[in-house]
């Protein structure tokens, strides 16, 4: 009975480290030298994608100079996670029970933005009705009075200083804010104790609304990746997404 304890218990702690790739966010994960195939080969659970619509093209770029007519939001996103979606028999992994969200920052105006991305992903059936994958909007997103007229397969990027009726906190994602609200720490030393208050008091409070944390903006060193799981940080944003999966594993 003991062996099988042991065994029992070893085999959670696996599962368990197999699954912590999950709370990573790949920040500007089209930045990335291979845009979605390396967040998926380390089934990372967020990527995120900023897009600005440009007649009638949604562009993939962090800047509107950085546009590149080739990176568009299909090619690079729509279509790799149409076609692995198919190969998995509906799912986004191979593991059935893994969740993948893909973000898209509205980096132009917002409603025209997400009405042209909800038109086009009419066109991928596999995307919108896939239980496993998750699209959430993020950067201008339109107001609250406003989501309603968008599908349901749509969620939103929360605030913690907005407050959500019961209904649009249904449509809520998960809610994030600049690390810099909080803390001008730079991963370096120890952080001081009046912003660990800080950041604890904003943890609890998106926690209480049961909903998960992210912050943009933060030192993307090892020092941070470790005070966010000890704070109990939900989502990791890096740009570092091999180092932090390297990180987690040896956790």
């Amino acid at each position: 009975m003991k062996k099988l304890l042991f065994l029992a218990l070893l085999c959670s702690g696996c599962v368990h480290a197999q699954r912590s790739s999950s709370i990573i966010f790949s920040h500007n994960d089209y930045m990335q030298d291979k845009p979605v195939e390396t967040a998926y080969r380390l089934e990372v659970g967020y990527v995120e994608a900023d897009v600005f619509l440009r007649g009638n093209n949604l562009m993939v770029a962090h800047t509107a100079s950085e546009i590149d007519p080739a990176r568009t939001l299909e090619k690079l996103y729509f279509e790799p996670i149409k076609s692995k979606i198919r190969n998995n028999s509906g799912n986004i992994f191979p593991d059935g029970t893994r969740q993948l969200t893909l973000m898209i920052d509205l980096k132009s105006e917002g409603l025209p933005t997400l009405n042209a991305i909800v038109d086009r992903l009419k066109n991928y059936p596999e995307i919108t009705s896939c239980k496993t994958l998750s699209i959430a909007i993020s950067g201008n997103v339109p107001d609250t009075a406003q989501w309603k007229q968008f599908p349901a397969y749509m969620t939103f990027d929360g605030r913690p200083t907005k407050k959500y009726s019961s209904e649009h906190l249904k449509r809520v994602s998960f809610i994030s804010n600049s690390f810099s609200t909080y803390s001008t720490w730079d991963g370096k030393g120890e952080i001081p104790e009046d912003d660990l208050k800080k950041l604890k008091e904003v943890i609890a409070s998106v926690h209480s609304q049961q909903k998960k944390i992210r912050f943009w903006g933060a030192p993307d060193v090892p020092a941070t990746w470790k005070t966010f799981l000890d704070l109990g940080v939900d989502i990791i944003g890096t740009d570092k997404i091999e180092e932090v999966e390297e990180f987690l594993k040896n956790q």
